[in-house]
């Protein structure tokens, strides 16, 4: 019979064998075994270094894109004394600041993120450790360890918290209760975190920011969680007055009254870097006040002062006065909510009308009235360097207002005047939104003409 003759059967061309495709079934011993080509070499070896790398560190040598995807693949939580050395790949260091912050912005941090994670690194080391009790000695692998690693990236410190020692009861203490004296609680308070052993390594500090308090601390709240102690005060001035590299300070919040004040206001005196100084929300008044002048009067090369709410009267609003007389390097004054009165608010204005440094006044909520009116507007007519001045909550009246206004109309600096809750008057006010509009348009033009120019 010939074979031609023969014709597949109709059940067999329906099986599913008889497909070609189908046919021929490689059935694997090993479940992950795959057709897929055999890893190269080099990635082996690479997977290997990536697994191992916490006890045998090896970066250098590699090709830039193995080197690539070493740091990209690498744990976060290999131990500072290995990766710090060996790697500054910022892709690295944004991985470690994502896995342990939520909140990242590295625009505070010269957008680097190497500098952000060994600043907040060393800030919530400061911000927990507990004198007394944290023997950081002991612990290389956190304080000492990040001085030693990373003393010259850091720039900028800020402490938002600083915890008290540890007070051991004995018998007969009673409970504080909250009205108690200061005084007393200080006495058992031996002093927060020493600031010196930190500050002396850090040979580019250029910022430092530090509250003296306990933030959440709920029902445990005492008041010596609050306190910013003469022992605090002079060893946080003796290491600032050391650091050369200083350009800001904040010491905000911690009850600084005009003791401490001038404690600190020493500790600056002929400083050759500070640039801005802020003591705001404190308590100091004005025996405080009249030493910052001597700050401002040729001791310091001080462009901005923030001292918002504290208690300076008069005489300390006349001592800041004569310092401004003299003063050719300051460029930001804030005294809101302070309580400097008409007197002090008249000796402030009229300085001014002679400096020819200040950029910027806010002095609005310091309890003046109408007595002011002449010499603000005075002020606003002869002093050609003032660009931003704040005097809200100064109730100058209808009259101040017709005064301000007339000395606005010969004013060509000034670009904003803050009125609110002066009751000069709406139509007062709208004059003035004028003349400070035709200021900025003016401005705006000589900008551009400069630029043009350039």
């Amino acid at each position: 019979m010939s074979l031609k003759g023969l014709k597949p059967d109709s059940k067999l061309n329906e099986s599913s064998a008889y497909d070609p495709r189908k046919m021929r079934c490689i059935i694997a011993e090993d479940p992950d075994w795959s057709l897929e080509i055999v890893p190269l070499l080099s990635d082996l070896c690479l997977k290997e270094i990536i697994k191992v790398f916490a006890d045998y560190p090896i970066i250098e040598g590699l090709l830039p894109k193995h080197r690539k995807r070493l740091i990209e693949n690498i744990s976060t939580e290999i131990p500072l004394h290995i990766t710090t050395p060996l790697i500054d790949d910022e892709k690295y260091w944004e991985r470690c600041c994502k896995a342990r912050w939520r909140l990242c912005n590295i625009v505070g941090y010269g957008n680097s993120w190497k500098r952000m994670f060994f600043e907040r690194h060393l800030e919530e080391i400061i911000e927990n450790f507990i004198p007394g009790v944290t023997v950081y000695l002991a612990e290389p692998a956190d304080l000492n360890e990040a001085l030693n690693l990373a003393a010259g990236i850091i720039k900028r410190l800020e402490i938002r918290q600083l915890l008290p020692p540890v007070k051991e009861p004995t018998e007969g203490d009673g409970d504080f209760s909250d009205t108690g004296s200061e005084s007393g609680l200080e006495d058992l308070h031996s002093g927060h975190f020493n600031f010196a052993s930190v500050v002396s390594k850090l040979s580019n500090l250029e910022e430092f920011l530090v509250t003296y308090r306990v933030r959440n601390c709920g029902m445990n709240f005492e008041w010596n969680l609050f306190l910013f102690t003469m022992q605090d005060c002079e060893l946080l001035s003796k290491c600032l007055s050391t650091c050369k590299t200083l350009r800001v300070v904040h010491i905000q919040q911690s009850k600084i009254d005009d003791v401490r004040c001038k404690i600190i206001a020493s500790a600056f005196v002929d400083h050759p870097a500070l640039d801005v100084l802020d003591l705001s929300y404190n308590v100091i008044q004005d025996r405080g006040a009249k030493a910052l002048a001597k700050l401002l009067n040729g001791q310091s090369k001080l462009s901005v002062l923030r001292l918002i709410n504290n208690c300076i009267r008069e005489k300390g609003g006349q001592a800041i006065a004569a310092a401004l007389k003299n003063n050719t390097t300051l460029r930001h004054l804030n005294l809101r909510l302070n309580q400097v009165g008409d007197e002090g608010g008249l000796a402030i204005f009229t300085a001014l009308i002679t400096n020819a440094s200040l950029k910027e006044l806010l002095i609005g909520g310091n309890n003046m009235g109408s007595a002011v009116a002449p010499a603000l507007s005075q002020l606003v007519v002869n002093n050609s360097t003032l660009q931003h001045l704040d005097i809200s909550c100064t109730n100058i009246g209808p009259e101040g207002g017709r005064l301000l206004q007339e000395g606005m109309e010969e004013n060509t600096t000034l670009l904003h005047l803050d009125l609110r809750l002066t009751d000069c008057g709406q139509e007062c006010e709208y004059f003035i939104s004028q003349a400070l509009y035709k200021n900025r348009e003016f401005c705006r033009k000589q900008s551009l003409l400069c630029d043009e120019g350039s």
